[in-house]
């Protein structure tokens, strides 16, 4: 429970906790997020900001910038999970 507890209150763009979630359960290193960084900060405009940056400027998304980055995360997930799977070997 203890476990299941902590793992459901890790907020997931907090990189450096995640970073040591994967290093003590899995004894790897993450691969490098400064590609999700724009991205992240991007939905937080959105998500906390109703759409605005701080400078009170609408946040547009646009169709290349979403097909960019479902790249970049598949490619973020396939060397996160490959570390994982050389890991277990």
């Amino acid at each position: 429970r203890h476990v299941r507890g902590y793992l459901q209150h890790i907020v997931w763009h907090r990189w450096e906790d995640v970073a040591k979630v994967y290093r003590a359960a899995f004894d790897i290193k993450m691969p490098n997020v400064s590609a999700l960084t724009d991205a992240v900060e991007k939905r937080h405009h959105i998500v906390h900001r109703c759409g605005y940056d701080l400078n009170q400027q609408p946040v547009y998304v646009s169709a290349e910038e979403i097909d960019k980055l479902s790249k970049t995360v598949a490619a973020f997930g396939l060397e996160l999970a490959g570390r994982v799977n050389a890991q277990s070997s």
